[in-house]
């Protein structure tokens, strides 16, 4: 791998919410706390559930771990772990609340997420830093690895909610 641009993960990030809030804002109202089984015969998270552990995710998780990285640390000490289970209960909690009101809660953490990404050069934003994730094969992250999971982690929640407004039968 050639590594992770800084501006490119600052305007993928960028890309990323601006597609989430679009589809988001097309979901019609019945279907925001629906959880449907349709789309694959298995229990899914509904819209509100989706956009809620995003929420959580990127502000107790991603956001605390880009700024800690920004200024020097590895991230271990401001977060407890790499896993997302943690986050769980705050996600439940939060998505029980309407979309705006959760989008509200996401827009901030990902402003703080770019404005740490922004604040690294190409070569110190691939540096292998954080243990946090402890991926098979490596036993560190960069900051660039750590944004670009948040990149990925959008779009795959936000494929759910896509396919929610798509294919779930009103």
């Amino acid at each position: 791998m050639e590594g992770f641009s800084v501006e490119d993960a600052a305007r993928l990030l960028e890309g990323t919410l601006a597609a989430l809030e679009w589809v988001t804002e097309r979901v019609p109202e019945e279907l925001h706390h629906y959880a449907p089984r349709a789309l694959s015969g298995e229990e899914k998270w509904g819209v509100a559930m989706n956009l809620a552990h995003l929420a959580a995710y990127e502000e107790r998780l991603a956001a605390p771990v880009l700024e800690a990285l920004a200024a020097g640390g590895d991230g271990t000490q401001a977060v407890p772990s790499g896993s997302e289970d943690w986050l769980k209960s705050d996600a439940e909690r939060l998505s029980e609340q309407p979309l705006t009101a959760i989008l509200d809660r996401l827009r901030p953490a990902r402003a703080r997420q770019v404005e740490a990404v922004r604040s690294f050069d190409d070569e110190s934003f691939n540096r292998p830093v954080t243990p946090l994730w402890r991926r098979t094969g490596s036993d560190l992250d960069s900051a660039g690895w750590v944004a670009a999971k948040t990149i990925q982690h959008t779009w795959e929640h936000g494929n759910t909610i896509f396919q929610i407004l798509l294919f779930v039968p009103r």
